[in-house]
């Protein structure tokens, strides 16, 4: 990736990867995470833009980490482990700087 450039890449199914450059600190990714839930959580999606009644709610689960010093595979598994936890917990975000051991 080239330095200073965010990337967004569909995994596959309904998952998706966000590179974010420049993002250092867990209180910055996890504010990140935040606002990116809570926007999606806020804004309306209608099946029928004619009907404003058919308003379906959207909520997102996102699992993050911090990937410094992680070689790409095991940066992709300790963010994994972070996106089934907050699956579990159902729209929320977990971040951490290091890798879980297991779920």
């Amino acid at each position: 990736m080239q330095e200073g450039a965010d990337m967004v890449a569909r995994l596959g199914g309904e998952e998706i990867a966000v590179l974010l450059d420049g993002v250092d600190n867990l209180d910055d990714l996890r504010n990140i995470a935040e606002i990116l839930r809570t926007a999606i959580e806020m804004t309306p999606f209608s099946i029928d833009k004619n009907d404003s009644n058919r308003v379906i709610p959207l909520t997102i689960s996102i699992g993050g980490l911090l990937i410094s010093g992680l070689d790409s595979n095991e940066a992709m598994r300790g963010a994994d482990i972070n996106l089934y936890k907050a699956k579990e917990m159902r729209n929320c975000s977990v971040v951490s700087e290091t890798l879980a051991k297991t779920i």
